[in-house]
């Protein structure tokens, strides 16, 4: 079966080539990513796998780096010499990975899942101990730690019910794949129901929440950082901030029509568009330029009050999290489309009024939690969207209660970092790495 997994794999890439490979052959930001994807390291790299790592931390992109930070974190705390290494999948994780790195930490992209370049970086990497964010399986990565007699463990696991009917299709594969993990610790109890239905064994299933709430405690954003933040924008003490992160395509249109209708009641009002994907600020530039608004990327803001109806287009990886803590008001994005939403966590922590579409299917716990206690508002479309934020930004009471409501709700959820540490902590130990 591997074998053929191999093949597969490899006629997807050749088919994928074209398309990046290229590309990446002739620019250098691309080029260590491809390189090190064939288990090729630079030298400062190389040198710092000399002797191998304790742990290798898999993320696939900036939301499971961050679901990994609070876990990092601890692990360097209790266990000060270990040596870490940190993979991705995503350049702009990379980014994120990078700039959480500790100094002996290495930050590497994943090899392709081919068998031979797989037991190869396990030569060079010799972990002994092996984790992964959330939902990666990777059949040969996986089944040669499992050879080799390394510990698996699966963290911060979820499952939706899209990716669950995909799963099922290729049950015969995955159950494999789930037998050779030691232990899978997954955010809700209905994720754990269905990654046993997959066929993982339920004695090695655990229930340990989710680590992003945990990320509150480790947010402070001071109020002299909130004014340089403001200044970054041009923006000056009365005005208000429209914050949308991570849009997707289709969603733009809406907040822009949104935004046209608000700055007319409330000429105060500047509106910050941040894209999940940073390639498509050009086109965003455009669509704006179509609704007769002018534009300015967040990286070219030198000073100055920013003009009432100039829209900010954030172009830079890792802010956005702090920029939430000076929003009036936030829209969180892949929700007004069948995306399946991104994180209400982050503006939920800095006690924000959060609004959302009705396609938050892979936050839902999040989000059923904070309707429960009405602490955020899910609208059906443009109609609904538009008389919300009127509501909202009119009533600096109502504004000020859905944010605190927001903020327990994510400390009431938070605690799932110790217990995946409790697991880690077994690992290691049963490695011995406590009597090194």
């Amino acid at each position: 079966m591997f074998i053929l997994y191999d093949l597969v794999f490899i006629l997807l890439f050749v088919v994928w080539l074209p398309f990046y490979g290229f590309r990446a052959l002739f620019r250098k930001k691309y080029q260590g990513g491809l390189l090190q994807r064939f288990g090729i390291f630079p030298r400062q790299l190389d040198e710092k796998l000399r002797l191998g790592v304790d742990v290798w931390l898999h993320a696939v992109s900036v939301g499971e780096v961050l679901a990994a930070r609070p876990i990092l974190e601890r692990l360097r705390k209790e266990f000060p010499s270990l040596k870490i290494a940190v993979s991705t999948i995503t350049r702009t994780g990379n980014d994120v990975a990078d700039s959480l790195a500790g100094d002996d930490d290495v930050v590497v992209y994943l090899p392709l899942d081919i068998s031979f370049i797989i037991k190869r970086v396990l030569n060079r990497f010799r972990p002994k101990v092996f984790l992964m964010m959330e939902t990666e399986l990777w059949p040969n990565l996986i089944y040669a730690l499992s050879k080799f007699r390394i510990p698996v463990c699966l963290l911060n696991a979820r499952i939706s019910s899209r990716s669950f009917r995909g799963y099922k299709k290729i049950r015969f594969i995955i159950k494999g794949v789930l037998r050779r993990i030691d232990l899978l610790a997954m955010q809700t109890q209905k994720d754990a129901q269905r990654v046993v239905a997959l066929g993982a064994p339920p004695d090695r299933v655990k229930v340990t929440g989710n680590t992003k709430f945990d990320l509150a405690g480790l947010e402070k954003v001071s109020q002299q950082e909130q004014r340089r933040l403001r200044d970054s924008l041009g923006l000056n003490e009365e005005d208000k901030l429209f914050a949308c992160g991570s849009t997707h395509r289709g969603e733009e249109e809406i907040l822009l029509a949104v935004y046209k209708d608000l700055i007319a009641q409330y000429p105060d009002l500047r509106l910050l568009i941040a894209p999940r994907h940073l390639e498509r600020t050009g086109a965003i530039e455009k669509l704006i330029d179509e609704f007769n608004f002018s534009s300015v990327r967040s990286s070219r803001l030198s000073g100055g009050r920013i003009a009432a109806g100039r829209i900010i287009i954030l172009d830079k990886i890792g802010v956005l999290r702090s920029l939430y803590s000076i929003a009036t008001l936030v829209f969180v994005g892949g929700s007004l489309i069948p995306h399946g939403g991104q994180s209400v966590i982050e503006p939920a922590a800095f006690a924000k009024p959060v609004i959302f579409g009705p396609y938050m299917f892979n936050f839902q716990e999040a989000v059923d939690g904070l309707l429960e206690e009405k602490a955020a508002i899910m609208v059906q479309g443009q109609n609904q969207l538009l008389s919300v934020c009127r509501e909202v930004l009119s009533s600096p009471e109502k504004r000020a209660s859905l944010g605190q409501k927001a903020k327990d709700v994510v400390e009431k959820l938070s605690g799932a970092t110790e217990k995946n540490m409790e697991l880690i902590r077994d690992l290691l130990f049963r490695v011995g790495y406590a009597m090194i």
